[in-house]
């Protein structure tokens, strides 16, 4: 399901409760405070799906698993296994995404607790355990979910909160998502820039509706990490059972972790490229241009990213790994795009003047951008229309209905001043020749 507002504050406290419980359980603190944060933690798990979903990607299973090898306390051992059986919803092996449902009384499931608290009593003899629990606590700190358009299916990662909004899919995405896959004519054949991508659904699909090259873009280091795991879809295989999971790469212990960082993936996949963006610095360019009319900002877009040069643009530290550097490189200050998209990216007073600067710089003479958003304050919006017309951009706003089935517990969207909407853009001194459909901007009617 997509991320809502209500999702959202639950999601932050259950975040918050979640790294409290877990560092008692990780420290040196009495038996009586472990014992009660496993309680607490054993019952929200267990009654609430948001406390289950963020304890999987707050890497819960690898901490309960290192405390069933110090603790003969069979309370406490049961409350571990307990949570366990809950946040193991969705597994991923190395190499392989794992779809596979277990319940606390599946034989497997007893199987595998059985193989746990054996192989992390065993610790002081062999390094068995800490193989499985590292394999363990890489299965379970991930979640994957399937999402589909148009007959074209989406594997995507989601992570913690704490990694920032970017992290999860939010409800608007999926508006811009139908809208690429009705007209998919908005990105086919052209180079396409995503601001803000987060998870990266509307980028990737991009991709796969025929875009020349889609240039996926985020400021977070940890959403940018988790992007990058998103780029295989193809390779979500299925595992069916225990046999699989402990009988495929998993069983392989270290041999099994060499090849899966051998195969890590990398920033760049087919016509799909990940890059560091700063919308402050679109601000600071824009400012040092002056005046400069946008048909000199640059002649055409240039190479895909992964072909740009280091410019030293904050966050273009390539680490040392030259195969698959700790962070994507920047984008050169010249590239251009001929169609921009985004979803949800505007929530802040700041992003007002920050998103027009981003696509008065990044979008070429005769593009189009497309930018779906939440209203959740009108008064934001007031501002950024405020700063397109400041930044010579022609802008439209077009209401965005939310089916019933995704509109949130009501059947509606909630809390949302302004709703859904559609922003439509392109340059006045530089127009889109044609758009998608002709209710976009009054006066061009032209169809792609």
């Amino acid at each position: 399901m997509p991320a809502r507002e209500e999702d959202f504050l639950e999601l932050v406290i259950a975040s918050e409760r979640l790294e409290a419980w877990l560092d008692v359980l990780r420290s040196d603190a009495s038996q009586t405070r472990k014992h009660r944060a496993l309680q607490e933690l054993a019952q929200m798990v267990n009654e609430r799906e948001a406390y289950a979903e963020e304890a999987r990607v707050l890497g819960a299973v690898g901490v309960l698993t290192k405390l069933l090898s110090k603790t003969d306390d069979d309370a406490m051992c049961g409350m571990a296994a307990d949570i366990i059986a809950v946040c193991s919803g969705h597994l991923a092996c190395p190499g392989k995404w794992v779809s596979w449902v277990v319940s606390a009384d599946d034989p497997s499931w007893a199987a595998l607790v059985a193989s746990v608290q054996a192989a992390c009593q065993a610790a002081a003899a062999t390094d068995t355990a800490q193989v499985l629990a590292s394999e363990l606590s890489q299965a379970f700190s991930q979640q994957m979910r399937v999402y589909e358009y148009g007959g074209i299916k989406m594997y995507i990662k989601e992570g913690a909160l704490g990694d920032g909004l970017g992290a999860r899919v939010w409800l608007v995405a999926h508006s811009l998502c139908r809208e690429l896959v009705e007209h998919p004519e908005i990105v086919r054949g052209c180079d396409v820039l995503e601001l803000g991508s987060g998870c990266g659904i509307c980028g990737i699909l991009a991709a796969q509706l025929g875009a020349r090259n889609v240039t996926l873009t985020d400021y977070e280091d940890q959403v940018l990490l988790n992007l990058r795991s998103c780029f295989d879809p193809e390779d979500a295989d299925e595992c069916d059972d225990l046999d699989d999971f402990f009988g495929g790469e998993a069983s392989a212990g270290g041999a099994s972790t060499q090849a899966s960082e051998a195969a890590a993936p990398s920033w760049d996949q087919d016509n799909m490229h990940i890059c560091y963006l700063d919308w402050t610095d679109s601000v600071r360019h824009l400012e040092l241009l002056g005046s400069t009319p946008v048909s000199s900002l640059c002649a055409k877009p240039r190479q895909p990213a992964a072909e740009e040069p280091d410019q030293g643009l904050p966050g273009a530290d390539k680490g040392t790994d030259a195969q698959t550097p700790s962070r994507p490189s920047g984008l050169h200050p010249a590239r251009q795009f001929e169609v921009i998209i985004g979803s949800d990216i505007v929530y802040e007073a700041a992003h007002a003047e920050l998103v027009a600067a981003a696509v008065k710089h990044r979008l070429a003479p005769g593009g189009r951008c497309l930018l779906f958003s939440t209203v959740r304050e009108e008064a934001i919006f007031q501002a950024l229309f405020e700063q397109f017309k400041r930044r010579n951009l022609r802008a439209a706003r077009h209401a965005v209905p939310a089916p019933k089935k995704e509109a949130g517990l009501a059947g509606q969207v909630l809390d949302y001043e302004g709703g859904f909407i559609m922003i439509v853009l392109e340059h006045e001194g530089a127009p889109a020749t044609t758009w998608h459909r002709d209710d976009l901007l009054p006066s061009n009617n032209a169809h792609l």
